[in-house]
């Protein structure tokens, strides 16, 4: 087994009390087997589930953005550095959840940045439960939100705490997925674990 002594975290499982230590970008089994075969599946569902929940938020909004467009008036919104000069008849509506799905995908970028940092430095095993908590609170809000700008704020809130959906679902997953035996292919459509 190999580790990095300059940056390791500590992943104590419940079932058996051994450990996965996660050095920098390698994460390797202290001692095996890591945890009962039952725990380690009830952890990938919970991924599983993490991951739907990560992209239905972004699919809920496009599928309801002609309504969301009318309901919350994005063509009466005016940036105010933007809009000095736009004429009237322009389809404000349109760029501005343009704007509002850009500056999710901006938000997102820099919290995979420094989420996958932060995953590195600390234990995920409190890292994720509270980025999926701040992130269904944004999506909460998000329901709940009564003007564009409220919408943009939090969207890109949502954006910035789901990037950490991958920096520590890799993490984890890679500790147990030998233990288990499965493959858990990485590509940019998901995270999957398959037997």
């Amino acid at each position: 087994d190999e580790t990095d002594v300059t940056s390791y975290h500590q992943i104590n499982l419940p079932t058996t009390g051994k450990r996965l230590v996660g050095a920098g970008t390698h994460a390797v089994n202290a001692s095996k087997p890591v945890a009962s075969p039952a725990w380690l599946w009830t952890l990938c569902c919970f991924l599983l589930m993490a991951t739907a929940v990560n992209y239905l938020d972004r699919l809920v909004l496009n599928q309801a953005a002609t309504q969301i467009k009318r309901e919350l008036a994005f063509d009466s919104f005016r940036f105010p550095v933007l809009d000095t000069s736009t004429s009237p008849e322009a389809r404000l509506a349109d760029r501005n959840y343009g704007i509002l799905e850009g500056m999710f995908g901006v938000f997102f970028a820099i919290g995979a940045i420094f989420f996958g940092w932060l995953a590195d430095k600390t234990c995920v095993v409190w890292l994720y439960p509270v980025a999926v908590v701040a992130w269904s609170a944004a999506g909460y809000c998000s329901g709940l939100a009564n003007s564009y700008e409220e919408l943009l704020f939090c969207r890109c809130a949502l954006g910035f705490f789901e990037a950490a959906n991958w920096p520590c679902g890799l993490i984890t997953t890679r500790g147990f997925r030998d233990v288990l035996r499965i493959a858990c292919p990485i590509t940019p459509k998901g995270l999957t674990c398959i037997a």
